[in-house]
């Protein structure tokens, strides 16, 4: 699962699927990061975090990547880690949202708005494949969120929700079971 952009320009495209493109030409993708949040969110948060992951120490490429998180925050109320482990091709449906620095994130999980996927005694959670976190919900500790789950608006999941399930509820629980796809 490769979590970090390999160079400078894939952090523009390295988040590129159906639901999140990526702006044709160099100049578009320089607008889009200031103008477009579903964009700039991933795009930030990749400049960052490759920043992040070339610094050596406290030098310029640390503090840039600190000012790019920082930067983050404030234009797209997006807040993560220094070096998140989220996979390629994840998807940012809205803004506010807080991801904790050691979760980990796989590929084609999709996040809806003012989520908030946090740390319990140091322990994170792992989301797995094409999981579905819907808005004003609360992800916390050390849970597994399984492969197409699905977590329901205003959920707060503190126990493992397993493979093609529904969660929904304070504290959530399994409403449903889908189908395998």
């Amino acid at each position: 699962m490769k979590t970090c952009p390999g160079s400078f320009k894939e952090c523009f495209y390295f988040d590129e699927s159906d639901l999140n493109p990526t702006p044709p030409g160099f100049i578009k993708k320089i607008c889009y990061v200031i103008l477009v949040k579903r964009y700039s969110m991933h795009t930030l948060m990749r400049i960052s975090q490759y920043l992040y992951v070339k610094s050596s120490s406290r030098g310029i490429l640390m503090s840039l990547s600190g000012f790019l998180r920082r930067l983050n925050q404030i234009l797209n109320q997006f807040a993560h880690g220094a070096d998140p482990k989220i996979a390629a091709g994840f998807i940012l449906m809205n803004s506010n949202i807080t991801i904790a620095s050691s979760v980990v994130i796989e590929t084609g999980v999709q996040i809806y708005g003012n989520v908030n996927i946090g740390s319990n005694s140091g322990k994170t959670p792992h989301i797995c494949r094409n999981a579905i976190i819907y808005t004003n919900s609360v992800v916390i500790g050390d849970v597994v969120v399984g492969q197409g789950s699905v977590v329901g608006a205003g959920a707060v999941v503190v126990k493992d929700v397993s493979e093609y399930s529904v969660v929904a509820g304070v504290p959530a629980k399994i409403i449903k079971v889908l189908k395998n796809k």
